[in-house]
């Protein structure tokens, strides 16, 4: 166990189970991601303080076909003195949209209603489809109107 004074980032993640807060640690001895419940009780924004990490560890995890490591803390309690808002760029540091970028090309940033490209890779595709529904979007087929 070890205390650093440090900046917690904390960015709310609109995720297809309800909201959560996902966090990003700046500190002397490096940035980790953290992933605590505990910061669902906090807003948006950055967090000056002093943080006791109680373990340090590499993660992973599968999204749209591509695996994504990062190196997560675990923190045991953290005493806060300061809360700023986070910046756009901040806030989208936070999130994992640097395959989504990637993944749509064209299509990014991603709108209320997205179509899809269907003359794409059929895999491709699917990875779209995929990840629309991770991020809660829902699917509607287009209709023809017609007598039935």
């Amino acid at each position: 166990m070890i205390t650093l004074p440090g900046q917690l980032a904390i960015k709310t993640i609109h995720g297809r189970n309800g909201d959560f807060n996902v966090g990003r640690l700046a500190t002397s001895i490096g940035e980790f991601v953290i992933k605590n419940a505990e910061l669902d009780q906090y807003r948006e924004g950055k967090y000056e303080g002093d943080f006791v990490i109680t373990e340090i560890r590499p993660s992973t995890y599968n999204t749209s076909g591509r695996m994504v490591i990062e190196i997560r803390a675990h923190l045991g309690g953290m005493t806060l003195s300061n809360i700023d808002h986070l910046s756009r760029d901040e806030a989208n540091r936070l999130s994992p949209q640097e395959v989504d970028a990637t993944l749509f090309g064209a299509l990014w940033p991603l709108g209320e209603i997205v179509k899809l490209d269907a003359t794409v890779d059929r895999r491709l595709l699917r990875q779209q489809r995929d990840r629309l529904g991770a991020l809660g979007y829902e699917f509607a087929r287009n209709r023809s109107p017609g007598p039935y």
